[in-house]
């Protein structure tokens, strides 16, 4: 069937040309510094972060920033503007050490355009997923995939939940993982009798192909997140009854060709209601984050996969941490990495009077937190933090947030974490 989803691994294959330049580019990276990174302080005890850089021209209105990373010398930051003259998406891209020349999609974006992410392909071509309004302002689902924004011609958006479709409604938090050759993509349909999780698969040769609904008969599915491709395609959506806030997780059958409730459901059972989780999947199993709101203010809670003994045992045994200090409001976590190895936490923290951006790396033996400050410049309100982690390596894009007073901007930074034990 055309709308089968594939199993099959994509690798992107290396001339040994490209493979020696890149390989001589990671060396100048590790040894030198180059593009801001800094060496490592004696020891390796600390992490070491380069100056922070800012991406925009003019953008002080700013949102939504995301970035994404094939490997630590190709690397995406995007944003949307959602008024005044530069409003549509705009995107950055850094290949060998050089920052191409900014890809500003206005009109043809749509209008507000929100919800931006970042993906390589297994290719290494940059595709980006946003939600804007069409012209019968409906809130669509749209798309672009760009080789290079220095191409002659450059490629245009596309709108793949079709307006005027009926079987579409407003599109919102689209999410979206490499498959193969191909892209999975998942995102909230808002209907007036309620809300789905819809999916579909974005072939290598441009196809969209619908999938069919995530949950199913619910009216009530919101945020999606890809959690895994392999073994099988694992969705998990979040969904309002009369009893709260339920994590639910399909995966795909490839029989039937449809999505059915997940055994994830049950490693998810006991973890909190109260508030949406961010939820990213690990070799030792699920990682789950979210905002614990308190008297005092709030934190950041952790539930993750501990390593004792034998790896096969590690599903069996998690832990929870809080991440409250300094104290203050805690909030926007974003996840990146994997367990074991390194996977890291960036939130936002508001504290006297000034919004910090903190940093975690996370272990899966029981070792506290290794936390920073993202050191920001004199910007008074660092927001929105998102990150990918690639081994001892994170790049990180945040805001000046101007919704809270900030003077706005898109800023990136990097991070050489010292070498887990």
């Amino acid at each position: 069937m055309r709308n089968a989803m594939p199993n099959f691994s994509g690798q992107k294959v290396l001339t040994p040309g490209r493979a020696a330049r890149r390989a001589l580019l990671a060396c100048l990276l590790l040894a030198t510094g180059l593009g801001g990174l800094g060496a490592q302080p004696p020891g390796g005890a600390q992490p070491a972060q380069s100056p922070p850089v800012r991406l925009d021209l003019s953008d002080e209105t700013a949102q939504g920033v995301t970035v994404a990373a094939r490997d630590r010398v190709l690397v995406a930051v995007g944003w949307t503007v959602a008024q005044g003259d530069r409003e549509g998406v705009h995107l950055r891209v850094r290949r060998d050490l050089i920052w191409e020349p900014a890809t500003h999609l206005g009109a043809e974006a749509g209008r507000q355009p929100r919800d931006l992410q970042l993906i390589f392909d297994a290719a290494g071509e940059l595709h980006a997923l946003w939600t804007a309004l069409d012209g019968d302002d409906q809130r669509g689902l749209y798309h672009i995939r760009i080789d290079s924004p220095a191409l002659p011609v450059r490629p245009m958006p596309r709108q793949l939940t079709a307006a005027g479709d009926p079987s579409y409604g407003d599109a919102e938090f689209p999410s979206a993982a490499v498959l193969g050759e191909d892209l999975l993509i998942v995102w909230q349909d808002n209907q007036p009798a309620g809300f789905s999780i819809l999916s579909a698969r974005l072939t290598a040769g441009g196809e969209f192909l619908p999938l069919g609904s995530v949950s199913g008969d619910s009216l009530a599915g919101l945020d999606p997140q890809v959690l895994s491709v392999e073994p099988t395609p694992r969705v998990a959506w979040y969904e309002i009854d009369e009893s709260g806030g339920q994590v639910r997780v399909e995966e795909w059958d490839a029989a039937d060709q449809r999505w059915r409730p997940s055994g994830y459901e049950r490693q998810l059972a006991g973890l909190p209601r109260d508030q949406p989780l961010l939820l990213r999947d690990s070799r030792l199993g699920v990682v789950a984050c979210w905002q614990e709101n308190r008297e005092t203010g709030s934190a950041i809670g952790l539930d993750l996969p501990r390593l004792v003994g034998e790896e096969e045992a590690a599903e069996a045994d998690r832990g929870e941490a809080l991440l409250s200090e300094p104290p203050g409001d805690h909030g926007q976590p974003d996840l990146a990495g994997t367990l074991p190895g390194r996977l890291t936490l960036a939130w936002r923290v508001f504290a006297e009077g000034r919004q910090l951006i903190r940093l975690a790396s996370l272990f899966a033996t029981g070792r506290p937190p290794q936390v920073i400050t993202l050191e920001t410049g004199e910007q008074r309100f660092a927001a929105a933090p998102a990150h990918v982690t690639e081994g001892n390596w994170s790049a990180v894009a945040w805001t000046d947030d101007f919704r809270d007073g900030g003077a706005g901007g898109v800023y990136f930074s990097e991070i050489d974490w010292p070498a887990a034990d």
